[in-house]
């Protein structure tokens, strides 16, 4: 950042009075800048013991599979966004009361913040191609296409929801994405009666 949002005035980098970390300041009207990292947020939809996923049809990682998601919106919940996210780029509508959370993950590499939520289906819908999705698949374990993995540091993550799909029990993660596949705590929840 080189401009104030505020004021169109020259920024200086330097530590607020009170902070620990360097802050674009104002030079003109004394606005302090924050570069917090950003929420993206990730959708499993599976039945039984599938999870759909879906073949990233625009950059970053065009052509690579991954799971419906993006970013954040002002003005939305979590779930919202989820849901939001999940149209998006496979055009199967669920509400965001159907969004259950599931991960909570740092990826500090990024500055961002992954929210993965869980929504059961009864059966294996049909997705539909989007801007944003070229191809789309239920896949099991053994099926999933694990070597063509968008974001193949969340691989750990995908293991988990499918044995969490094995179990019929579900916990939340909370941890963080490293290249190694990270490093999380586990709080398991009561029973999924739902399978």
């Amino acid at each position: 950042m080189k401009f104030c949002t505020e004021c169109g005035a020259g920024v200086e980098w330097a530590i607020p009075p009170g902070d620990n970390r360097t802050r674009a300041i104002c030079q003109s009207c004394g606005k302090i800048h924050y570069d917090n990292p950003r929420v993206l947020v990730v959708a499993f939809l599976y039945h039984k013991q599938k999870l759909l996923w879906t073949k990233r049809g625009i950059e970053p990682f065009k052509g690579l599979w991954a799971f419906p998601s993006g970013f954040l919106e002002k003005g939305e919940t979590l779930q919202q966004a989820v849901a939001r996210e999940n149209f998006e780029e496979t055009h199967i509508q669920r509400s965001p009361t159907e969004m259950s959370p599931m991960s909570l993950a740092s990826v500090m590499a990024m500055d961002q913040l992954w929210v993965a939520f869980r929504c059961r289906c009864d059966a294996e819908e049909p997705a539909e191609l989007t801007v944003e999705t070229a191809d789309w698949g239920w896949y099991s374990e053994d099926e999933a296409p694990w070597q063509e993995m968008a974001y193949p540091e969340s691989v750990v993550q995908v293991r988990q929801v499918y044995e969490w799909l094995h179990e019929g029990r579900f916990a939340v993660r909370v941890g963080e994405v490293t290249p190694q596949g990270g490093d999380y705590s586990t709080y398991p929840l009561a029973d999924d009666d739902e399978q």
